[in-house]
């Protein structure tokens, strides 16, 4: 399945080209890490809908009519009213189906689905999940810098372990005295 992606208002949502049920592209979302949309900013989202997605396509969201309260509830466990101007009315059922949440291109409206129809769907996840952190970026450098800084103790320390044992100097006129008394026991003998 090739997915367009789009992010609004800090999330990521992508639309799909299948069509399924609304309980399986459920399960669709989840395998990707996601969930059926639930936006927060329902303005600007039906916004890029209507820029976006095909005029004759519906999406599934994560919209569905509880059927024990009898009110419209987002995935999240949220309650939601949606006012008249998002909602096509005339396509509301008060049957027995149960009811799940479309959108559609086409009139900038929500409707009202049998979640057995198939449709395709639109499925979010909060953009962090995409994107590398800052603050992660800040930890391992700071954990580089930390490591170069141990490395360096370390290679000093045995670097001085070394020349202690041997008993050679790092001091250049200290060198150059031994190499000097050196050359002269070498003279004598």
């Amino acid at each position: 399945m090739c997915l367009m992606i789009i992010h609004i208002a800090g999330e990521c949502f992508h639309f799909s080209e299948d069509e399924l049920d609304w309980d399986t592209s459920q399960e669709a979302c989840k395998d990707r890490g996601a969930q059926l949309a639930v936006p927060r900013d329902l303005i600007r989202f039906m916004e890029h809908v209507v820029k976006i997605s095909d005029k004759s396509e519906y999406y599934f969201v994560g919209g569905y009519k509880d059927p024990q309260e009898g009110i419209w509830k987002w995935l999240n466990g949220e309650s939601f009213t949606v006012g008249d101007n998002f909602w096509e009315n005339d396509i509301l059922r008060e049957n027995n189906t149960s009811h799940c949440l479309a959108i559609s291109h086409s009139k900038y409206k929500f409707y009202d689905q049998p979640c057995s129809h198939s449709n395709r769907y639109i499925c979010q996840r909060p953009t962090e999940y995409l994107q590398f952190p800052l603050y992660v970026v800040g930890v391992i450098f700071l954990i580089l810098v930390l490591l170069a800084i141990a490395l360096s103790i370390f290679f000093n320390w045995k670097r001085n372990k070394f020349h202690a044992k041997f008993n050679i100097s790092t001091d250049i006129s200290d060198y150059s005295v031994r190499e000097r008394t050196r050359h002269d026991c070498e003279n004598i003998l």
